[in-house]
């Protein structure tokens, strides 16, 4: 039995989306162009999965204070450093890669406060038996992203695009 109380499950449900052909790119292209939080999409995707509907108060403000104060900050300097000059590229570059790990933490982080929210809705699921859905899918991830303050909105054709593509996860599911 899986131990439904680190998050740990979760972690495992955004890589799975996540790693969906065509889905990274995507996420990595709205998150820098329009300021959409990943996290959210995939919790969406993982809740839908799980039978469970979104709920916007599942986005606490400790999580949305982590996002825009430690998680952001050092997203910044990642990306920033992959532009600028250096006389010395491979001890940048290894710099970079020590800092994308540091990020990588800080996300998981973040997604362990998600799961506090979420535990006990996701822990009732797990004893009922909820058909998942494409369309519990893209209802969780329109109101996921109606609920973001993105720096441009995304066009209906991307989302739908989105949706479709994470949508691939329940195809091969069964």
């Amino acid at each position: 039995m899986q131990d439904h109380s680190t998050g740990q499950e979760l972690w495992q449900g955004f890589i799975r989306f996540y790693r969906l052909p065509d889905v990274e790119p995507l996420l990595l292209k709205l998150q820098d162009n329009n300021g959409l939080d990943v996290n959210q999409v995939l919790l969406a995707g993982c809740l839908a999965e799980q039978g469970i509907s979104w709920q916007a108060d599942y986005i606490t403000e400790e999580y949305v204070q982590w996002r825009e104060e430690a998680l952001k900050p050092i997203r910044g300097v990642r990306q920033t450093m992959k532009h600028l000059p250096s006389s010395m590229p491979t001890e940048q570059e290894e710099v970079r890669k020590q800092i994308k790990s540091i990020e990588l933490e800080v996300e998981k982080h973040a997604i362990q406060l998600l799961w506090t929210v979420i535990a006990d809705d996701w822990s009732q699921s797990l004893m009922k038996e909820l058909p998942e859905s494409v369309d519990l899918l893209s209802q969780n991830v329109r109101a996921a992203i109606s609920g973001m303050s993105l720096i441009e909105d995304i066009k209906k054709g991307e989302s739908d695009q989105l949706i479709h593509l994470l949508a691939t996860q329940f195809e091969t599911k069964n």
